[in-house]
Order: structure tokens, then sequence, then C-alpha cells
């Protein structure tokens, strides 16, 4: 006896779907009673040992499956069984290749454990798609067997309805293997769960068609096409489908909706602590990239950390990596910079209690990286992303590239990839990241006696002048014979990728007891007694 292998077109009467195929190669029309014999020929060119059964498949029957409130005519449509196996209840789901022919079934017990019988390898057709015949005005994809006979049973199992073979994170594959087939509807819709993976799922799908044919279906947060069929809610499966939004990739914005947006006013930034520095790049701004740099003992750390104490006043949540000094030691400056006493200082004594009560006000504001376990970046990358999610933090600073890139077979493809990895991390954290560099030796004036920054005299350059957003660079004569002359430091803007106005600009800082101040520029002896003579003093 023959067994029912799929639904199909007839080529008689036009009807899409009352042409039944059997494994012998036969075809009978319930419509218009056109009719086959078993012939190769008239099988499609599939011969006779091609349509027979794969060895190994579980027989089964059709029963209402109350559990999940679908009859057992939907599970006759889709040849959807049930069975006992080994004295388990056994879900019996069947996949065909695109010859008709049943390769393989997915076998589910009742704790969700999938196996496989026949070769799932085979799987060439979506689950369903045997059962309806290509064109037509709709089909709906769903992520899952059971789903995809809910809907098809909503809608008097009229409609075609197939579903993705691995659920929502492996089906993109399964979409581009059948695409001729989906691309044959005017509209394809799909109807994957409410959750994050299906909602990724669809519009990895949807990438795949032809811009028009792709629609999503939204359900109600948390649930599937089942759930809404158990809770008597199957309208709004129905509801949904016809609500269902054209797919449309996320990165593509039309002007129309980029007016309202860009309409409202340009906000300032968040404060740094130099007024001038403020004024030349309008603050820090989510998303943003801030690379410094400077000679050896410069001063650009101190420069940071002027930075990070003037944002735990303002009450932002920093997150801290500096590699070359101690959490410890971090602690400490922070605590002079917000209090001005020297707690850095060997020859400067204190108790627990004093440094409590200058960081007690910022103790759940700042997060400080342990570098004594990893100085590799995919460490301190996870440490920043977990941080900066977990405890809202807006400026993320890191000290510094060098330390870095100091294992690297290749520095500048690293320091490239790492770049690129800082600002895409800063613009989906929503914050501004500050990063420092070492610089290569100049030609010139040594960095240590004050010689100017470059742009290209940053470890990695190229990357840096590619990514950050601001660039600076830290000046100091650290061998000037005046020791007043010493604590001057000059800030230079060598980019400004938001205006530009600034690049190039200078304004001055000075060292004091632990801390920077913004400054007049200095003047050296010589040149107050030469300005003293001008004016006739």
């Amino acid at each position: 006896m023959a067994n029912f292998l799929a639904h199909e077109p007839c080529p008689s009467c036009g009807s899409r779907d009352n042409l039944a195929r059997y494994d012998d190669g036969s075809a009978y029309c319930f419509g218009c009673q056109y009719h086959e014999k078993p012939s190769d020929q008239q099988s499609g060119g599939f011969s006779l040992r091609e349509k027979q059964r794969t060895p190994g498949m579980l027989q089964g029957e059709y029963k209402d499956l109350a559990s999940r409130g679908l009859t057992a005519d939907t599970l006759r449509r889709f040849g959807y069984k049930l069975a006992l196996v080994e004295g388990v209840p056994v879900h019996i789901a069947p996949y065909y290749s695109k010859g008709g022919k049943m390769v393989a079934q997915k076998l589910r017990r009742p704790d969700k454990n999938i196996r496989w019988a026949g070769d799932k390898d085979l799987r060439w057709m979506l689950w369903g798609q045997q059962v309806w015949g290509a064109g037509g005005r709709e089909i709906v994809v769903t992520e899952g067997e059971i789903d995809a006979m809910t809907v098809s049973q909503l809608e008097d199992n009229k409609w075609p309805v197939v579903s993705v073979p691995d659920g929502a994170t492996s089906s993109k594959g399964s979409i581009e293997k059948n695409l001729d087939y989906l691309e044959s509807f005017d509209r394809v819709v799909f109807m994957f769960d409410a959750d994050e993976p299906g909602r990724e799922g669809a519009k990895e799908c949807a990438s795949v068609l032809s811009p028009g044919k792709a629609f999503i279906a939204h359900l109600p947060d948390g649930t599937d096409p089942n759930d809404l069929l158990m809770a008597r809610k199957g309208a709004e499966v129905q509801k949904a489908i016809f609500n269902a939004q054209p797919y449309r990739p996320d990165s593509i914005l039309s002007m129309r909706e980029l007016i309202s947006r860009a309409s409202k006013p340009v906000e300032w930034g968040a404060t740094v602590p130099f007024e001038t520095l403020n004024e030349m790049s309008f603050g820090t701004k989510p998303g943003q990239l801030w690379i410094g740099g400077a000679g050896v003992g410069i001063g650009k750390t101190d420069v940071f950390t002027e930075m990070e104490a003037h944002d735990l006043s303002e009450g932002r949540v920093n997150i801290i990596v500096h590699l070359e000094q101690s959490p410890e030691e971090t602690v400490r400056r922070l605590a002079t910079k917000l209090s001005g006493k020297p707690f850095f200082r060997p020859d400067f004594e204190y108790t627990e209690e004093e440094l409590l009560e200058v960081m007690e006000p910022y103790l759940d504001q700042c997060y400080i990286y342990d570098h004594a376990g990893s100085t590799e970046w995919r460490d301190i990358k996870a440490f920043v992303r977990f941080a900066a999610k977990a405890y809202g933090a807006s400026q993320i600073y890191i000290d510094n590239l060098t330390v870095l890139a100091a294992d690297a077979d290749d520095e500048r493809r690293f320091l490239d990839s790492l770049l690129k990895d800082m600002k895409s991390m800063a613009v989906n954290l929503q914050a501004t990241i500050h990063v420092l560099s070492h610089l290569s030796t100049p030609d010139g004036t040594p960095h240590e006696e004050g010689g100017q920054v470059q742009a290209k005299q940053f470890t990695g350059s190229r990357a840096i002048m590619r990514y950050a957003d601001l660039m600076w660079g830290l000046e100091r004569d650290t061998q000037h014979e005046d020791e007043d002359m010493r604590q001057f430091s000059c800030f230079r803007i060598l980019k400004d990728r938001l205006t530009g106005q600034s690049t190039g600009k200078t304004f001055w800082l000075k060292y004091n007891d632990g801390r920077l101040f913004e400054c007049e520029a200095p003047q050296e002896e010589s040149e107050v007694a030469v300005n003293a003579d001008d004016y006739g003093f």
C-alpha cells in the first residue's frame, strides 16, 4: 500500500493543494478526481527508489493533542504523529527533501529532549513546506512545529504556514536554502517567539528576502502563538499577522524620521575639570573616544586622575583601569584630588577613618580594575562591559595603550583592531572612553624638555587618528632650571572631530600640592624683564 507524502497543486483543475502525492509516485486529486499512475516520469523525475521511506522511521497515529490545543485534523494535515517509544510518549515531526522524500523525523519527548530518526542532514525544506504549493498571497513562518500548526489551525488550516527546523538562533540558513519558495509569495510574515532570540532571529531571516517581501509579526512580550491559543487569545495571533510590519534594517533611517530627531537642540556634554577644555570640546559625550598622550613622567596620568575626581564630584560613575599603578595608589591619588591632602606622599600620615571620610560620598560611583590578574584586552573588555552595564558608568578611563599592546605580534594591526573595538564599545555602552598612550621619541626637542607633541608620535597613531573623537597631548619641561617652571604643562588639542575649531589650540595647567589647575601661560624671568622695559618701569 502506498504511503501519503504531501499535498501538491493539481495540474488538471489548478487547485493549490487537493492533489495527494504518494511514495510510489502515484497521485490523486480529491477535487476533480485527476490521478496519476505509479511512474518515474509522472512522479516529477524522481525514481521509485527515491520515493521509498528512509529506513528507521517511526510509525505513529493522529490524535487530538489536548495539551497544546491542537486537533487530530491539524496534526494529520502536517503529518505530525504521536507514538509511544519504550513507554514514553513522543511527538514525531516529519522532514522532507525537495524531492518529496521524507528523510528525517524530529522526535520530541515530554522533557523537551530532541532526537532524530533518519538523516537530518538531508533536510532541505522548511517544516510543513511539503503541505503547501509554491506561490500565493501570504505565508507565515514560525520558529517551531507546534507554533506552525497553531497558526494554521487558527486559520482553519487553509493558509500556508511553515516553520524553521532548529529554532530562531539557527534559522537563517534554512531560509536561504528555501529562498525561491518563500519569494514566490507576495508577503512572508515571520512570527517568532516574543523574546530576544526570537526578535533577533526574525530580523536575521527577514534580511535574506528581497526588499518589500518580509514582514515581522509582533506578539505580546514573552509569548508564542501556542501560548496565546492555550490562553484563549488566538485572535491576537491573527491580529499580529494582519498588523505585521514591513521589515527594514535598523541601520536604515529616512530623512523624514531624522528631521524630527535632528531638530532637537544640540546638548552640551559632561564637563571636565578645565574650563577652557569645556569651551573647546563642549564636554564629553556618550559614544566618544578621547585619547591623550605625553612623554614619560610628563603627568598624563595625573590629568586622568584630575578628570576622574571631577567626574566623581559631579555625581558621575567611573570605571577606572590604570595598568601602571596599583588600585590602592589610584584610591590615594583620587583622595588627594578630592580633599587637597597629599594621601599619596609617604611623609603624610593618615588613618583609615580619615581616608574613608574623604571617599565615602563616592563609594558607589567608582569601580577600579585589579590588573594583577591580567593585562589582556579580552579580560579588561569583559570587566569594562560588565561594570558599565551593572553600575551605569558614563565615564571609562583606560591607562594605557602601550601596556595593552606589549605582547602583540603585530602592534599596528592589534592597535587598529583595539581602537575600533573601543570606539564600538563606547557607542554600545553610551559612555565616553578615555585612553592614554605613550609617545615615540621625537626628532627634535625631547618631550621631557617640553618638546611639542605631534599626532604621529602616538603609539598606534594611525588608528588613534582614525577613531578618536578628541585627541590631546601634554607638554612639560621637566628639566627646566627654574623649579617653578617645571610645574607648568601645556595642554594641546591635536584633533577635534566634533567641530574642528579647537584643533591646534592650547591652554596651560599648573601643578600644586597634588592638584592641577588651569592657569595663564607662564613667563620666564627674562621675558618679564623685557616686558618691564617696554612699559618704562
